[in-house]
């Protein structure tokens, strides 16, 4: 399922906006990437998505939502006037969200209102899209989503819908927890037909990721057992033949081992299990050629490396929970992954050459971020070319990236720098050519014609 298209009016900083997302001719999404200054509403946006996911989940799942103490599920997002715009009297989101099975499309819609708007009002704006979507009351405030509990409860089964928020966080090994240092454990899940196992909002999950990882690694170990061969004689071999099926399974060790080589950079790395004595920190980082430990733990990860492994890991997580073969083959998983300031932590190389890279990896999956970062913007340029979008708030345009005005504000202050300067003065120097420096846009065209005319 993904999100095809949403109009948001009068909800916090944003005063209307109506957005159809990208997708290739063969109805592959596009990333999206949302910029804008701060209080521009890009966390707001991703929130509304969010608490789409929410309504959706809580139709079949019990386990998406939080219960107050009165036993009531609680919705991702408040409702109310505290959301509206500024002395305006409503404020409404709508979605339309889609799906495709054995080639027929389903169109499955969420909303949320608040203050006073006939629903008519939105028909005759909108010219009959959304129709699903704003049967609400006039007055009051109202949620809704499609209701269909059977179909949602296999899309969200067997797809991914997540959000990481911009207060993701993963504990550090020299954190001095009050609760102990946790050790590696495995987490086995029941399967209820009401427990999806699958958090919507995520602030921590490398916890849940080492379990995961340690999974994956059994299931392409190999045993051996010592055992009598056929010239009567005593040597090793498998005690499972079934060696296709090993190798199926290591694809998923070997995906796994590709997002870590992406994270430290493009190292040639792999993750190493060490034995149990070694209790939470079991799972190291190694060079794969010389042998050298990089990380002892996952712990011992970077900020940055910790927090971007922990995204992508779930992904995969999320991806295998009901199906092994997603993890096998990551261009089958599908669904819709948000994240807030996706740029937090992360040094410009990574974002800039690893992150785009990252993303690449799952060409089904539609990635909807905010970010900062014009060093991101130009990687994935690089990387996707027109094959992604930067969707510019408030106002919910598309731009290219080097009209975004963090671009064009970072370059002005490099500019002013003496390091700048002096990069300049080294060029004019180096070269052997006279290098006239011009003004505007007219004076080049003033200088090509006057060299004509003196010719």
């Amino acid at each position: 399922m993904y999100l095809k298209e949403f109009v948001v009016e009068n909800v916090g900083p944003i005063d209307s906006l109506c957005v159809s997302l990208p997708f290739d001719e063969t109805s592959k999404p596009h990333p999206t990437v949302i910029v804008g200054k701060n209080g521009s509403g890009k966390s707001i946006l991703l929130s509304l998505f969010a608490d789409a996911f929410v309504l959706f989940g809580m139709q079949k799942y019990d386990d998406v939502a939080e219960t107050d103490n009165t036993g009531s599920k609680k919705y991702f997002r408040i409702n109310g006037a505290t959301n509206q715009s500024a002395k305006m009297p409503f404020g409404f989101a709508i979605m339309d969200f889609s799906h495709t099975e054995d080639g027929v499309e389903t169109h499955y819609f969420y909303h949320e209102k608040s203050g006073s708007i006939n629903p008519s009002i939105v028909t005759s704006k909108y010219e009959g899209r959304f129709v699903g979507g704003y049967a609400w009351p006039e007055e009051g405030n109202s949620k809704f989503v499609t209701q269909d509990d059977a179909a949602i409860g296999d899309i969200f089964q067997n797809e991914v819908f997540t959000f990481f928020s911009a207060g993701r966080y993963e504990t550090p090994h020299w954190f001095n927890s009050p609760g102990g240092n946790e050790d590696i454990v495995f987490r086995e899940y029941g399967r209820f037909a009401n427990k999806l196992n699958k958090p919507i909002f995520v602030e921590r999950a490398m916890e849940l990721n080492k379990s995961y990882l340690i999974n994956v690694i059994f299931d392409s170990l190999v045993e051996l057992e010592y055992a009598p061969n056929e010239d009567g004689g005593l040597g090793w071999k498998l005690t499972n033949d079934d060696t296709q099926r090993l190798f199926y399974l290591r694809n998923a060790r070997d995906n796994m081992n590709a997002i870590l080589r992406m994270v430290f950079g493009g190292k040639d790395v792999k993750f190493e299990l060490k034995s149990r004595i070694h209790s939470s920190s079991r799972i190291s980082v190694v060079d794969k050629l010389s042998r050298e430990i990089l990380a002892p733990s996952l712990d011992h990860l970077s900020t940055g490396q910790s927090l971007l492994l922990s995204i992508f890991l779930t992904v995969l997580r999320y991806a295998d929970a009901n199906d092994l073969s997603k993890s096998i083959d990551l261009q089958s998983i599908k669904g819709i992954v948000l994240i807030d300031e996706i740029d937090a932590h992360l040094h410009s190389d990574l974002l800039y050459n690893q992150l785009p890279e990252l993303i690449a990896l799952f060409p089904q999956v539609q990635f909807i971020v905010s970010c900062h970062s014009p060093m991101f913007l130009l990687g994935m340029e690089r990387k996707f070319g027109e094959g992604f979008k930067i969707l510019e708030m408030p106002e919910g345009v598309f731009i290219g990236a080097e009209r975004y005005q963090e671009f064009t504000q970072s370059f002005e202050y490099y500019s002013k720098t003496k390091q700048f300067e002096e990069e300049i003065i080294k060029v004019i120097n180096q070269s052997s050519k006279p290098m006239l420096l011009l003004e505007g846009q007219t004076d080049e065209k003033y200088v090509k014609n006057g060299i004509k005319v003196t010719k």
